[in-house]
Protein backbone atom coordinates (compact mmCIF):
# COMPACT_ATOMS: atom_id res chain seq x y z
CA UNK A 1 0.00 0.00 0.00
CA UNK A 2 1.46 3.35 -1.03
CA UNK A 3 1.78 5.58 2.00
CA UNK A 4 3.64 8.51 3.53
CA UNK A 5 6.49 7.68 5.94
CA UNK A 6 7.29 10.48 8.37
CA UNK A 7 10.30 10.79 10.70
CA UNK A 8 9.12 12.58 13.83
CA UNK A 9 10.67 13.76 17.07
CA UNK A 10 10.37 10.38 18.81
CA UNK A 11 8.86 8.01 16.21
CA UNK A 12 8.71 7.02 12.57
CA UNK A 13 5.12 6.67 11.37
CA UNK A 14 3.21 5.53 8.30
CA UNK A 15 0.18 7.52 7.09
CA UNK A 16 -2.63 6.91 4.62
CA UNK A 17 -2.29 9.20 1.60
CA UNK A 18 -6.03 9.89 1.37
CA UNK A 19 -6.59 11.32 4.85
CA UNK A 20 -3.27 11.24 6.74
CA UNK A 21 -4.52 8.70 9.29
CA UNK A 22 -1.81 6.77 11.16
CA UNK A 23 -1.33 3.20 9.92
CA UNK A 24 1.61 2.25 12.12
CA UNK A 25 4.27 3.76 14.38
CA UNK A 26 7.86 2.72 15.14
CA UNK A 27 9.75 4.02 18.20
CA UNK A 28 12.71 6.22 17.17
CA UNK A 29 13.80 8.18 20.27
CA UNK A 30 14.98 11.75 19.84
CA UNK A 31 14.59 15.30 21.04
CA UNK A 32 14.44 18.49 19.00
CA UNK A 33 16.45 20.29 21.68
CA UNK A 34 19.21 17.66 21.76
CA UNK A 35 19.59 14.42 19.81
CA UNK A 36 17.29 15.47 16.96
CA UNK A 37 16.01 13.08 14.28
CA UNK A 38 17.11 14.88 11.09
CA UNK A 39 17.52 12.11 8.49
CA UNK A 40 14.62 11.06 6.27
CA UNK A 41 13.48 7.46 5.89
CA UNK A 42 14.71 5.89 2.63
CA UNK A 43 13.02 3.05 0.73
CA UNK A 44 15.22 -0.06 0.91
CA UNK A 45 13.38 -2.85 -0.88
CA UNK A 46 9.78 -4.12 -0.86
CA UNK A 47 8.02 -3.20 2.41
CA UNK A 48 11.26 -1.92 3.95
CA UNK A 49 12.86 1.39 4.78
CA UNK A 50 16.19 2.50 6.21
CA UNK A 51 16.40 5.28 8.78
CA UNK A 52 19.43 6.66 10.60
CA UNK A 53 20.46 9.41 12.98
CA UNK A 54 23.50 10.99 14.58
CA UNK A 55 24.14 11.60 18.26
CA UNK A 56 25.02 7.92 18.74
CA UNK A 57 21.70 6.73 17.32
CA UNK A 58 22.92 4.67 14.37
CA UNK A 59 20.46 3.14 11.93
CA UNK A 60 17.72 0.56 11.51
CA UNK A 61 16.24 -1.44 8.65
CA UNK A 62 12.50 -1.67 9.29
CA UNK A 63 10.04 -4.11 7.73
CA UNK A 64 6.40 -2.98 7.38
CA UNK A 65 3.61 -5.57 7.07
CA UNK A 66 -0.18 -5.75 7.11
CA UNK A 67 -2.15 -8.74 8.32
CA UNK A 68 -5.86 -8.16 7.69
CA UNK A 69 -6.40 -4.68 9.21
CA UNK A 70 -3.39 -4.77 11.53
CA UNK A 71 -0.13 -3.06 10.58
CA UNK A 72 3.28 -3.81 12.09
CA UNK A 73 6.68 -2.15 11.74
CA UNK A 74 9.54 -4.28 13.08
CA UNK A 75 13.33 -3.88 12.83
CA UNK A 76 15.16 -6.42 10.66
CA UNK A 77 18.31 -5.09 12.30
CA UNK A 78 19.23 -2.07 14.37
CA UNK A 79 22.75 -0.86 15.16
CA UNK A 80 24.20 2.20 16.95
CA UNK A 81 27.46 1.65 15.02
CA UNK A 82 26.20 1.94 11.42
CA UNK A 83 25.13 4.87 9.21
CA UNK A 84 25.10 7.48 11.97
CA UNK A 85 23.55 10.13 9.73
CA UNK A 86 23.27 13.51 11.40
CA UNK A 87 22.07 16.06 8.81
CA UNK A 88 21.82 13.77 5.77
CA UNK A 89 20.28 10.42 4.89
CA UNK A 90 21.59 7.31 3.21
CA UNK A 91 21.76 6.85 -0.56
CA UNK A 92 20.51 3.41 -1.63
CA UNK A 93 22.03 1.77 -4.71
CA UNK A 94 20.71 -1.75 -5.18
CA UNK A 95 21.50 -3.67 -2.01
CA UNK A 96 24.02 -1.15 -0.64
CA UNK A 97 23.53 2.03 1.39
CA UNK A 98 26.10 4.84 1.33
CA UNK A 99 26.05 7.61 3.92
CA UNK A 100 28.10 9.97 6.03
CA UNK A 101 28.33 8.12 9.33
CA UNK A 102 29.45 10.50 12.05
CA UNK A 103 31.35 12.37 9.32
CA UNK A 104 32.97 9.43 7.49
CA UNK A 105 31.55 8.06 4.25
CA UNK A 106 30.46 4.47 4.82
CA UNK A 107 29.04 1.60 2.75
CA UNK A 108 26.72 -0.98 4.34
CA UNK A 109 25.05 -4.10 2.95
CA UNK A 110 21.38 -3.37 3.57
CA UNK A 111 20.00 -6.90 3.98
CA UNK A 112 22.52 -7.98 6.62
CA UNK A 113 23.69 -4.70 8.19
CA UNK A 114 27.30 -5.63 7.38
CA UNK A 115 29.74 -2.74 7.04
CA UNK A 116 31.55 -3.02 3.71
CA UNK A 117 34.00 -0.13 4.07
CA UNK A 118 34.54 3.22 5.73
CA UNK A 119 36.39 6.31 4.54
CA UNK A 120 39.87 6.75 6.10
CA UNK A 121 39.65 9.01 9.13
CA UNK A 122 42.23 11.49 7.84
CA UNK A 123 40.06 12.37 4.82
CA UNK A 124 36.66 12.62 6.55
CA UNK A 125 33.97 14.83 4.97
CA UNK A 126 32.46 15.53 8.42
CA UNK A 127 28.78 16.54 8.61
CA UNK A 128 28.20 17.27 4.93
CA UNK A 129 25.80 15.81 2.37
CA UNK A 130 25.81 13.00 -0.22
CA UNK A 131 23.86 12.61 -3.48
CA UNK A 132 23.88 9.47 -5.65
CA UNK A 133 24.21 10.28 -9.37
CA UNK A 134 24.24 7.19 -11.59
CA UNK A 135 27.27 5.21 -10.32
CA UNK A 136 29.03 7.93 -8.33
CA UNK A 137 28.46 9.80 -5.09
CA UNK A 138 28.65 13.59 -5.15
CA UNK A 139 29.81 14.60 -1.68
CA UNK A 140 29.57 18.08 -0.20
CA UNK A 141 32.03 18.24 2.69
CA UNK A 142 31.16 20.32 5.72
CA UNK A 143 34.34 22.33 5.07
CA UNK A 144 32.99 23.38 1.65
CA UNK A 145 35.02 21.05 -0.55
CA UNK A 146 33.30 18.83 -3.12
CA UNK A 147 34.30 15.26 -4.01
CA UNK A 148 33.27 12.56 -6.46
CA UNK A 149 33.45 9.03 -5.03
CA UNK A 150 32.65 5.76 -6.80
CA UNK A 151 29.48 4.05 -5.55
CA UNK A 152 31.44 0.82 -5.27
CA UNK A 153 30.65 -1.74 -2.54
CA UNK A 154 34.19 -3.16 -2.74
CA UNK A 155 36.22 -0.14 -1.60
CA UNK A 156 36.33 3.60 -0.94
CA UNK A 157 37.65 5.17 -4.13
CA UNK A 158 37.70 8.95 -4.46
CA UNK A 159 37.99 10.13 -8.07
CA UNK A 160 38.52 13.83 -7.41
CA UNK A 161 38.18 16.41 -4.64
CA UNK A 162 38.38 20.17 -5.10
CA UNK A 163 37.84 23.41 -3.12
CA UNK A 164 34.45 25.05 -3.59
CA UNK A 165 32.74 26.93 -0.76
CA UNK A 166 35.03 28.30 1.93
CA UNK A 167 32.74 28.31 4.98
CA UNK A 168 30.71 25.69 6.86
CA UNK A 169 28.28 23.95 4.48
CA UNK A 170 25.35 21.72 5.42
CA UNK A 171 23.33 22.22 2.22
CA UNK A 172 22.56 19.42 -0.25
CA UNK A 173 24.25 19.71 -3.67
CA UNK A 174 22.11 19.54 -6.82
CA UNK A 175 23.06 17.96 -10.16
CA UNK A 176 21.35 18.68 -13.50
CA UNK A 177 23.10 17.15 -16.48
CA UNK A 178 26.71 18.34 -16.28
CA UNK A 179 25.86 21.21 -13.93
CA UNK A 180 26.65 20.87 -10.22
CA UNK A 181 25.18 23.52 -7.89
CA UNK A 182 26.50 23.91 -4.35
CA UNK A 183 25.55 26.57 -1.82
CA UNK A 184 25.55 27.63 1.81
CA UNK A 185 24.41 30.72 3.72
CA UNK A 186 27.17 32.85 2.13
CA UNK A 187 27.27 32.02 -1.57
CA UNK A 188 26.30 29.64 -4.39
CA UNK A 189 28.57 28.17 -7.08
CA UNK A 190 27.66 26.32 -10.27
CA UNK A 191 30.32 24.00 -11.71
CA UNK A 192 30.31 22.59 -15.23
CA UNK A 193 31.46 19.00 -14.92
CA UNK A 194 33.65 17.47 -17.65
CA UNK A 195 31.99 15.21 -20.22
CA UNK A 196 31.90 11.56 -19.27
CA UNK A 197 33.70 9.07 -21.54
CA UNK A 198 31.26 6.63 -23.15
CA UNK A 199 32.03 3.59 -25.33
CA UNK A 200 30.79 3.95 -28.88
CA UNK A 201 29.16 1.05 -30.79
CA UNK A 202 32.46 0.53 -32.60
CA UNK A 203 34.32 0.14 -29.29
CA UNK A 204 35.95 3.57 -29.38
CA UNK A 205 35.69 5.91 -26.39
CA UNK A 206 33.78 9.14 -26.92
CA UNK A 207 32.84 11.97 -24.56
CA UNK A 208 29.29 12.86 -23.57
Amino acid sequence: VRQIVSVNERTVSGHAIADGSVLWSFDWPGSSSGDANCASAVAAGPNRFLVGKGYGGGSALVDVRRQDDRWTAQPVWKSPRLLKTKFSQACVDGGVAYALSNGSLEAVEIASGKKLWQQPRGSRFKQGQVVLVEDVLVVQAESGEVAIVDADPEEFRQRVRWPALDTKTWNIPAVAGRHLLVRNDRRAICFLLPPRPQPSPAGETVSR
